[in-house]
């Protein structure tokens, strides 16, 4: 088992030993998408270099957050499974374009350059990097922190937040990524930390990008991939338990 360790906030994240077949079949399973479809989507990522290729079956290569980045963006944004690495290789332009930061009901939007300014550690580049990096990071657990006394943050009584110390310098513990297509790809990355701030980043292509499908959506096309799907592939990847869910909760 593979030990890597996130000197930014002092973690270790231990990555198990799942390959493409085992994530693949983690993300139809948790997503509903044919098994088919998604198995496609691995082979032409990997073909193309987007997925760690070493050896076949259980010989293969571990997968780690790179390759699920580009696998999750692969799933959620197709039409046509065949075209999968044209389309991880287009959003590695998708770069952020805005960013709303929320602390209870306290929320400000940064847009272009200041979302960078503000969040450094989070808006670091592309998409594809961004979501490299949430994945490694994240933290899910059975049981969620209790929220803490920032969730009641008041700006006429504590001043405007410090938003990189609220939000940049925190640890994400729960993440959703939206998808739509309106001519060129928009995606945003809805973040929650575990004292209760949350962030949404948005990245967007500048221009159409002429290989990406447009016209009907397909089966496999997806608008969200809720947290519950995200904390799952990322369990998976890690060689960790799935979560324990009350019956109450199904």
């Amino acid at each position: 088992m593979q030990l890597c360790v996130d000197s930014h906030i002092g973690m270790s994240y231990r990555y198990g030993m799942a390959k493409l077949s085992d994530l693949v079949r983690t993300v139809a399973d948790l997503t509903g998408a044919p098994l088919s479809s998604v198995t496609v989507v691995g082979r032409v990522l990997r073909e193309a270099g987007f997925v760690a290729s070493k050896g076949r079956g259980r010989g293969g290569a571990n997968m780690g957050s790179r390759d699920t980045a580009h696998l999750l963006l692969g799933v959620i944004t197709l039409g046509d499974t065949t075209k999968a690495a044209e389309i991880v290789s287009g959003l590695q332009a998708a770069l952020a374009r805005g960013a709303r930061a929320r602390i209870g009901n306290t929320s400000q939007y940064f847009t272009g350059d200041e979302a960078y300014y503000y969040f450094p550690r989070i808006a670091n580049g592309s998409v594809v990097d961004t979501l490299e990096d949430i994945l490694s990071r994240l933290r899910p657990s059975d049981e969620l922190k209790s929220r803490t006394s920032i969730f009641e943050y008041d700006v006429a009584r504590d001043g405007e937040p410090n938003w990189r110390l609220c939000v940049d310098g925190q640890t994400p513990h729960s993440l959703a990524i939206k998808a739509s297509n309106m001519g060129s790809w928009q995606i945003t990355l809805a973040i929650d930390f575990e004292n209760s701030a949350a962030l949404d980043l948005d990245f967007s292509v500048g221009e159409p990008v002429a290989y990406l499908p447009g016209g009907k959506p397909r089966m496999l096309q997806m608008n969200v991939m809720h947290a519950p799907i995200i904390e799952g592939v990322v369990r998976c990847i890690r060689d960790e338990p799935p979560r324990q869910w009350p019956e109450s909760e199904g």
